[in-house]
C-alpha cells in the first residue's frame, strides 16, 4: 500500500484535484447502492492534506513529513475486500483489482 499511495499522492493532476478545489466533492456519487458514499475519497483528501505534498521547483514534488495512512487504510478495508491484514503484494496486484 505504501508504494501505491506514494504514487497516487505524487500525481500532480490527482493531488491538485483533491487539494485545490471542491470539485471532487461535487463529483461524488453518494447515491450509489454499493458505493462508499464518498468516504474513500474523503479519507484520501485528508491523507493528502496530512502528507502536505508541496511543489519543489528543483525536484518536482516533495513531502514535508512522514504520515501513517491508518485512517485511509481502515476506510479502504471497509469497502474493498482483500486489503485487510498485513499481507504484502505488489502495487500492480493491488491496484489492478
Amino acid at each position: 500500500m505504501n508504494a501505491s499511495l506514494q504514487c497516487l499522492t505524487h500525481l500532480p493532476l490527482l493531488s491538485d484535484y483533491f487539494r485545490n478545489s471542491e470539485d471532487w466533492r461535487r463529483d461524488l456519487n453518494v447515491e450509489a447502492k454499493e458505493g462508499a458514499k464518498g468516504e474513500v475519497a474523503a479519507a484520501f483528501e485528508e491523507l493528502l492534506r496530512r502528507v502536505a505534498v508541496l511543489p519543489d521547483e528543483n525536484q518536482g514534488y516533495s513531502t514535508s513529513s512522514v504520515v501513517a495512512p491508518a485512517r485511509f487504510k481502515r476506510v479502504l478495508e471497509t469497502y474493498k475486500s482483500g486489503t485487510s491484514g498485513l499481507q504484502r503484494r505488489s502495487c500492480r496486484a493491488r491496484t489492478s483489482r
